[in-house]
C-alpha cells in the first residue's frame, strides 16, 4: 500500500494500480513525499528510485511502483516501528526525510566538522571549555622557564622561543575547534556556516556574538541535521 503526503495531509493507502493514477494525474510532485510498508521512512518521490518513471513505462502500468518497493526491500530495512503503516503526518521521521539525503547532513557529528548541528548549551559549555584549556596550557607554557633554573637551561633564548612557539600552536588549534564549533551552531540556527565571516567583521560581530549565544534552534529537523541532543 502507497501513501502520499500533501499540504501537511497525510492520503491513503492507495494500491499500486491507485497510486500509479495518481502519479499519471499528477499529484505526485518530485518533492511530494511518499510512503509504503517497504520503506522504513517518508521519501521525496524524486528519492525513491523508478518511482516517477519515464512516460515509455505506461505499457507496463504498476511496473515502476514495483521496482520503487523493491527498493526498500533490496536495502534490507525494517519498517519504521515494525507495522505497516506509515509515520503519522508531521513526525519527526517524515520532516528528516526532506533533508537526510543532504550533502550537509550529519546525525552524530564530531568536534572536527563542519557538518551536523549543536545546540546552544552545548555550544557555550564547549566553548568554555575550549577557550579554559587554552588558558591553562598557555599559563603552563609561559611558567616554564620560571621553573627552570639558569644551571639547566644551555640557552635561554632558545627556551623561550619554543615556548612562544607552543603558546602559537595551542591558540590555533583552539580558534579552529572554535570554527568547527560555531559553524555548527550556525547550522542548529538553519544558517549556513558562511555567516561565521560576520563574526570577524567589527561593531556587527557583538549581535551577531550574541544571536548565536541565545536564539533558540531550528524546532525539528533541518538540512543539517536532527534536533542535537
Amino acid at each position: 500500500m502507497w501513501y502520499y503526503s500533501t499540504s501537511g495531509a497525510q492520503r491513503g493507502p492507495f494500491t499500486d494500480k491507485e497510486f500509479l493514477r495518481e502519479v499519471n494525474d499528477g499529484l505526485i510532485e518530485p518533492d511530494t513525499l511518499v510512503w509504503n510498508d517497504e520503506l522504513n521512512e517518508w521519501r521525496e518521490a524524486q528519492n525513491v528510485p523508478g518511482l516517477l518513471a519515464p512516460e515509455e513505462t505506461a505499457s507496463r502500468p504498476g511496473a515502476h511502483l514495483r521496482e520503487a518497493a523493491e527498493y526498500g526491500m533490496f536495502r534490507n530495512e525494517r519498517h519504521w516501528n515494525g507495522s505497516d503503516q506509515p509515520p503519522p503526518t508531521g513526525s519527526a521521521a517524515e520532516h528528516e526525510a526532506r533533508y537526510n539525503d543532504s550533502s550537509d547532513y550529519e546525525s552524530n557529528p564530531s568536534l572536527f566538522s563542519f557538518r551536523g548541528r549543536v545546540a546552544r548549551l552545548r555550544y557555550f559549555l564547549q566553548s568554555l571549555a575550549i577557550m579554559g584549556v587554552l588558558f591553562v596550557a598557555i599559563a603552563g607554557i609561559a611558567a616554564v622557564p620560571h621553573l627552570l633554573t639558569p644551571e639547566r637551561v644551555v640557552e635561554p633564548e632558545g627556551v623561550v622561543l619554543v615556548g612562544i612557539a607552543a603558546m602559537v600552536i595551542a591558540y590555533v588549534v583552539a580558534m579552529v575547534l572554535l570554527v568547527f564549533l560555531s559553524i555548527q551552531r550556525l547550522h542548529d540556527l538553519h544558517l549556513s556556516g558562511w555567516f561565521y565571516w560576520l563574526s570577524l567583521i567589527p561593531i556587527v560581530n557583538i549581535p551577531f556574538t550574541f544571536y548565536v549565544l541565545f536564539a533558540p534552534g531550528t524546532d525539528g529537523p533541518n538540512r543539517y541535521g536532527p534536533v542535537p541532543s
